[in-house]
């Protein structure tokens, strides 16, 4: 899926999207080579629906991660964009952690979606 393609070029964080020489620049911008979670999701979608849809699978994997014995999310109600935009940013937070996350919601969101986890 492209959201996890985005970020596996190129992944930034405090910026929807950064150039080559590292300037902030709209997730959908040519000049455009690194994105933040929320950037790649922008630049992937051009349905309104679908941008929500994977925000809502991707917020729901990052509190799993985080609150591992919150077995049900389903309750969560919608969830913030600063929700991920936070995790996206957090100190220490590395490329393996977002990958991981994001592989996640992409399953979650195909079957979602799709009726599949491809």
């Amino acid at each position: 899926m492209k959201v996890l393609s985005l970020l596996k070029r190129g992944w930034c964080q405090r910026g929807y999207a950064k150039d080559a020489k590292n300037f902030e620049c709209n997730p959908r911008a040519p000049q455009a080579v690194q994105w933040c979670l929320i950037g790649a999701i922008e630049n992937a979608f051009d349905s309104r629906n679908h941008r929500m849809g994977f925000r809502d699978c991707l917020a729901r994997e990052i509190y799993r991660e985080q609150y591992p014995d919150l077995v049900d999310t389903a309750y969560l109600g919608e969830v913030p964009e600063d929700a991920i935009t936070a995790y996206n940013d957090g100190l220490g937070r590395t490329l393996d952690e977002i990958l991981t996350v994001t592989e996640a919601a992409e399953k979650k969101f195909h079957e979602r979606f799709y009726g599949d986890g491809a």
